[in-house]
């Protein structure tokens, strides 16, 4: 466990979503954490791959200048497009991302194999979470839903029913499908968990 006691750690995300994760980082005695909230260019789901290589290169950058040599990509939708680059060009920095945690998570939970995503568009597009799923389990049904407006609706505080009426025009058809297991693939969905599993 030195890794914990005596190196400090970046986070970054788009936006408020990877406070999620910052959160649960605080409860260990890192010397120091650093949190990068690119809001300037959020939301994430809507970008080309192009650009979120560009700013993700860029916040790496930015940690690099306070000493990080480890870092939480704390968004799914820049894991799946930008981590394979920057694990080429930053040989010496750790990379921890949200995806593979994700999927072990619902292999384990799932008794019915009928497995949901909710992510943003960008996210859905790269198929990262069903590949990785179908390449443990080919039985897994997977069942995907593009939630475009959800990461603006919680930047922007969103009102309670706008919030309630878009979960429910992205989460329906997934329960209709008999789903038992849902993935959140997108940190800022985290603050929906409440909402999400009242309606489930």
């Amino acid at each position: 466990m030195n890794i914990i006691t005596d190196t400090s750690i970046g986070v970054f995300d788009s936006g408020i979503g990877g406070l999620s994760v910052l959160n649960a980082l605080k409860t260990y005695p890192f010397k120091k954490i650093i949190y990068a909230a690119d809001t300037a260019h959020l939301p994430y789901g809507e970008k080309t791959p192009e650009f979120l290589q560009e700013r993700a290169i860029a916040i790496v950058e930015l940690m690099k200048t306070f000493g990080i040599k480890t870092i939480v990509i704390a968004c799914h939708t820049s894991s799946t497009t930008t981590l394979p680059l920057l694990l080429k060009l930053y040989p010496e920095i750790t990379f921890i991302d949200m995806l593979e945690p994700t999927i072990i998570a619902a292999l384990n939970s799932t008794k019915n194999r009928k497995v949901g995503i909710m992510a943003t568009a960008r996210t859905i597009a790269t198929g990262h979470h069903k590949t990785r799923l179908l390449a443990y389990n080919k039985t897994i049904k997977v069942y995907e839903s593009a939630c475009p407006k959800l990461v603006n609706l919680l930047e922007s505080n969103g009102q309670l029913h706008e919030l309630n009426a878009a979960i429910d025009e992205y989460l329906t058809p997934l329960l209709e499908e008999k789903i038992d297991t849902l993935i959140l693939g997108c940190t800022h969905y985290a603050f929906l968990k409440d909402l999400i599993k009242a309606k489930a």
